[in-house]
């Protein structure tokens, strides 16, 4: 009798080689200056390869655009650049306070990266909800 077993084995794992690396991120900000952290978001940040129409935006709950900081910018593969968020929607109205996330649109490499690490955005109003989304996830 002849028995024949196969595994199959999936690994994943992180590499260096992550196609957007953000080297610095502000974990939350104040942008009135009312509480912690400073009055805006800062991400630096590259890609690996370059990209001549980037896209870079802010993302809220359910992935919504909320700000697109750059429309179409040109970057070079492994070029760190630094991007700064207000606390501004894109039509200029304030965004409340919850936690958002970064995205960089690569269109002709054919690629969406939405950063896994979020940012805080804190406001006098609703301080509490932000901080204890942001604790909850441990970052």
């Amino acid at each position: 009798m002849i028995v024949a077993a196969a595994a199959i084995v999936t690994v994943r794992a992180r590499t260096p080689d992550l196609m957007l690396e953000v080297t610095e991120r502000t974990p939350l900000f104040t942008p009135e200056g009312e509480g912690p952290g400073p009055r805006e978001a800062a991400f630096n940040f590259f890609l690996r390869e370059a990209e001549p129409m980037a896209r870079v935006e802010i993302l809220g709950s359910g992935d919504r655009v909320i700000r697109v900081l750059e429309p179409a910018i040109d970057l070079d593969a492994d070029e760190e650049i630094r991007v700064v968020w207000d606390g501004l929607t894109t039509s200029g109205e304030p965004a409340p306070a919850d936690i958002y996330r970064l995205r960089v649109e690569a269109p002709t490499l054919g690629r969406s990266m939405i950063w896994p690490r979020r940012v805080a955005l804190i406001r006098g109003d609703r301080p509490k909800s932000a901080l204890e989304k942001y604790e909850e996830r441990g970052e």
